[in-house]
């Protein structure tokens, strides 16, 4: 059954390419697993964000109904609602997510008996305000004197109206990942959305509120470099007598280190200004302090130094200043020495390779176009 399926999956997308660009391309930059786990669609996360589909589900549903649902699960992921929730009911946060999105999307893109603003206003004398965020309808919602009433299955929600009628809720899951896991989505969604604006496809609704959601998600370089490398380290401890022993009196305590080793591929062909190059170093000699790192460094341009430490590095930090940029022997080096964290300090204009191995950080100097499975994208600027 599965062949099948793949298949429509495949032409679904690219109707949705053609009838609406800006949600088939986003579709496009997510993994697709097909499974009875999933009573329908479910998003995920396994190092990247993973939509789970129902084959017997999936096959029920008329071509509309599928788009409609596509462009519907799409609205809550660029909306963040996934990441949003914290520790808010997830029914009622999965009920206003959903009037977030329906008042975001066309109304022919909405899917048949959704909940909306009008429809909630009316049937319980709300006076909610149209075009809001979800922490908006949640926070109204919460207030109520007599609570909204629901048929809770296992990924849909029934919404029972005092008229009788019933709306379908999609289940909003909230996804476990680490911080640094949350900010590269954050971030990669943010250039995507950038992207698409400057080729004005991002639909007028979602264009209008696209800097209150993603600036409220925008976190300085030196945070999410951080996090990015303190997220990936090995906790390691060691006796020490600065600490005394809980459980043992007149015995040394144990201090937790991260053993964190990482490879820093640093940009030698001249497009980097000094003050950001300095910089960079700067940051990179305090995370040695405070998480007890170790990097091994290269300069690279069209070729990539033989690694040597941070320090040795920083000793000899005069800049060549070549010309073009191949990235190709970064992971050339990477691989023989078997790093397993790359950092990559660039402008993000150069030549990339087919494909990569081990977990590898962008941070660039300035906004650029970087694959899609080359990693997470940290932007200086």
């Amino acid at each position: 059954m599965n062949e099948p399926i793949a298949e429509q999956i495949q032409k679904d997308q690219m109707v949705l390419i053609l009838r609406y660009p800006f949600y088939g391309l986003l579709l496009m930059k997510l993994e697709i697993q097909i499974g009875e786990q999933a009573t329908s669609m479910m998003l995920k996360y396994d190092q990247r964000l993973v939509v789970r589909i129902n084959p017997i589900w999936y096959a029920e549903q008329s071509d509309e109904i599928r788009l409609k649902n596509w462009i519907h699960l799409l609205g809550h992921i660029i909306l963040l609602h996934h990441f949003r929730r914290g520790e808010r009911d997830e029914v009622l946060w999965s009920v206003s997510a959903d009037l977030a999105v329906n008042e975001l999307i066309d109304t022919e893109e909405q899917l048949e008996n959704s909940v909306t603003v009008r429809l909630l206003n009316a049937s319980y004398k709300l006076c909610l305000l149209e075009k809001k965020s979800v922490e908006y309808y949640y926070d109204a919602l919460s207030q109520l004197d007599e609570p909204l009433l629901f048929d809770d299955l296992e990924q849909e929600l029934i919404l029972k109206l005092p008229t009788k009628e019933k709306r379908v809720i999609n289940r909003v899951n909230a996804l476990e990942l680490s911080t640094s896991e949350q900010s590269a989505i954050e971030c990669e969604l943010s250039e995507f959305m950038d992207l698409q604006k400057d080729q004005d496809e991002v639909p007028e609704m979602l264009s209008k509120v696209q800097n209150e959601i993603f600036d409220a998600y925008h976190i300085h370089w030196r945070i999410l470099l951080k996090k990015f490398i303190t997220g990936r380290g090995r906790i390691s401890k060691r006796n020490t007598y600065k600490k005394m022993s809980r459980r043992f009196d007149m015995m040394p305590g144990k201090r937790r280190q991260l053993g964190i080793e990482a490879f820093v591929a640093i940009d030698e062909s001249g497009s980097i200004p000094m003050e950001t190059w300095t910089s960079f170093l700067n940051e990179l000699k305090l995370l040695k302090n405070i998480t007890n790192a170790k990097f091994w460094t290269s300069r690279f341009d069209q070729t990539c130094s033989e690694p040597i430490s941070l320090e040795q590095f920083i000793q000899n930090d005069e800049r060549q200043k070549q010309g073009s940029t191949d990235y190709r022997p970064i992971f050339e080096v990477a691989c023989r020495y078997r790093y397993k964290l790359i950092i990559i300090f660039t402008d993000g204009e150069g030549i990339f390779p087919e494909k990569i191995n081990g977990h590898v950080l962008w941070l660039l100097t300035k906004k650029s176009k970087i694959p899609e499975h080359m990693g997470y994208v940290i932007q200086m600027q």
